[in-house]
């Protein structure tokens, strides 16, 4: 068991998180090459997408606690992510090359956009959207949702010092980030932009959608012991819930709220 602040959190979370990053491959795999039937809504009852937003939002403020350093958490952050992320871009061209794909594209073009992308991979250009899924590696999306939490984690702690009332003080931010995000949703529609717009992307992939989920796992992890009184040994009752609820929204085509696909 891992101690910080008083709150006691088991060892075994990035087995967790191995498996969420399991999930979403069988599932995305499952969508490409079988037909979209009852085993598509079975498995998409489970997303690794919120899962991994979940943990990591018990994870980081953690992490934040334990050192203290705005600077060697950031840089530990950066350390982090950044190699890792890296070497899958090169590997993706690389691939995309082997492959044999042809592109419309001055070769200065390709290059500053590579450059953007091993930065804040969000922006994949029209010349690529044919190769694989429309994207070197859809699955970075969720990297420059990371980068804003953790860049967002040293203000929220100095302007709302978590000491204190955490769990009423999270509970707020969760329902101002809802509350934002829902508007920002209606503008862009009122406007006029569709879901597969560049600006619809970018929200789709912003900290206003994912946030809330973010901001869950950190609410779970300042109330740890008593979530884990009220949970333990009690499988198939939550089990049974989460369907319900998954199903529920579904019917009421609420799905998709914390469950995102690629906007890349």
């Amino acid at each position: 068991m891992n101690k910080t602040s008083n709150i006691y959190i088991p060892n075994n979370f990035d087995f967790i998180r191995l498996l969420a990053a399991f999930q979403v491959m069988i599932t995305n795999h499952y969508n490409s090459y079988f037909d979209m039937g009852v085993g598509y809504l079975f498995f998409s009852a489970f997303s690794g997408v919120p899962i991994f937003l979940f943990l990591t939002g018990m994870f980081i403020p953690m992490s934040f606690e334990h050192n203290g350093n705005v600077r060697q958490f950031l840089t530990n952050r950066c350390l982090k992510i950044f190699p890792e992320m890296w070497v899958s871009i090169i590997l993706g061209v690389a691939l995309m090359f082997a492959a044999g794909y042809r592109f419309e594209s001055s070769v200065f073009s390709f290059l500053a956009w590579l450059a953007s992308y091993m930065v804040y991979p969000l922006y994949t250009p029209d010349y690529l959207r044919e190769y694989g899924v429309g994207a070197i590696n859809g699955a970075l999306w969720i990297i420059p949702v990371q980068l804003c939490f953790y860049l967002l984690i040293p203000i929220l702690y100095k302007f709302f010092s978590f000491s204190k009332n955490a769990s009423a003080k999270i509970i707020l931010l969760f329902f101002a980030f809802v509350l934002a995000g829902l508007g920002v949703k209606f503008a862009l529609e009122t406007a006029g932009f569709r879901s597969d717009s560049a600006l619809y992307k970018v929200y789709s992939s912003s900290i206003l959608v994912n946030f809330p989920m973010l901001l869950f796992g950190m609410f779970a992890y300042k109330n740890f012991r008593l979530l884990k009184r009220i949970t333990e040994n009690k499988f198939l009752l939550f089990f049974a819930l989460h369907m319900a609820l998954f199903y529920g929204f579904k019917f009421l085509g609420l799905e998709s709220s914390c469950i995102a696909s690629s906007p890349s």
